[in-house]
């Protein structure tokens, strides 16, 4: 299992890295189980955050997701 979280124009401090990596396990072993590969960025557009999740579960099938606060 292989875990990515970036940022962009911003700063990811290893508190909220270890964190959303720690969230991500327990889903993933919680709802998939299987081995997955997963990519959080994390961007500043201004005042607002912009964060997008993606799971890379097969070849062929990939979970997206994004959110803005």
């Amino acid at each position: 299992m292989n875990i990515s979280v970036s940022g962009k124009n911003i700063d990811v401090g290893d508190t909220f890295r270890i964190h959303t990596i720690d969230e991500i396990k327990n889903l993933i072993s919680k709802y998939i189980g299987a081995n997955v590969d997963t990519t959080v960025s994390v961007e500043k557009e201004q005042k607002l955050f912009n964060v997008e999740i993606c799971l890379h579960i097969m070849h062929s099938f990939i979970i997206r997701t994004d959110g803005v606060s």
